[in-house]
């Protein structure tokens, strides 16, 4: 057992530092508050070899790498990271390239940012809540169209339907087992996710001027309270599509 300014140090440990976790001699130095010299001592001290120069060369280039790719994951900001994600749709591994890192710290920087992923299965044909919207839509001539399909997307997020006459409303069709909080996690046993509740997807659409109308499933039965729902919006705002005093 070593021992420096009451430090203990034995062979296992000092072993363990220099081979298992890599650290040079300077490093555990500075760990312990020694001089280089001192663990220079301990080792031959205890018999454990120093790496070659092959394998210190390794190491420092290996290290040198790291460093500079922690620096390369600073530079990546969020309004870079989208620009390149979602206005330019390039791949992660696209940009992965361009900032010289492993797709997988671009990955973990869209969850960081909050950046939601672009949908990979589109769900091209409407559920039966949305099928039954879009006969109420018929019915009643209403300005709306369906965009469940992917054919309008804001930040990431594909509204059911969109308004036709100018007017930024669209609305949303909301389940409670997959988009109440409370419900979602008495079925699943955990959070629900931000990006499915409706005050998220609210405040995102809000956030380049668009009203959302929420439409729960068992909102549906009641024809005149839907209607209600999709008209209330619009009396609120001119023809201009600006609100009103």
């Amino acid at each position: 057992m070593a021992k420096a300014r009451g430090l203990k140090l034995s062979r296992e440990t000092l072993y363990d530092l220099y081979w298992n976790k890599n650290m040079s001699q300077t490093d555990i130095a500075k760990m312990l508050g020694v001089h280089h010299a001192t663990v220079q001592y301990w080792m031959r001290k205890f018999g454990i070899p120093a790496r070659s120069r092959s394998q210190a060369v390794k190491k420092s280039t290996i290290n040198g790498l790291l460093n500079a790719n922690k620096k390369r994951e600073k530079q990546i900001e969020r309004g870079v990271l989208w620009e390149y994600y979602w206005k330019m749709n390039m791949s992660l591994r696209a940009i992965a390239d361009i900032f010289g890192v492993d797709k997988a710290v671009i990955r973990n920087k869209l969850i960081k940012y909050n950046i939601p992923r672009r949908p990979k299965n589109v769900q091209v044909t409407p559920s039966a809540p949305e099928r039954k919207l879009m006969r109420l839509i018929e019915k009643y001539n209403l300005p709306y169209r369906y965009t469940g399909d992917g054919s309008f997307m804001i930040e990431g997020l594909i509204p059911d339907f969109v308004c036709t006459n100018g007017q930024k409303i669209l609305i949303e069709i909301f389940g409670r087992p997959f988009h109440d909080p409370k419900v979602f996690k008495k079925k699943f046993k955990k959070e629900i996710p931000n990006v499915r509740t409706e005050e998220y997807r609210r405040k995102v659409y809000e956030k380049y001027g668009w009203k959302m109308i929420a439409i729960w499933e068992e909102e549906l039965v009641n024809e005149e309270q839907v209607l209600n729902k999709i008209y209330a919006p619009k009396l609120s705002m001119n023809v201009g599509g600006e609100e009103t005093a």
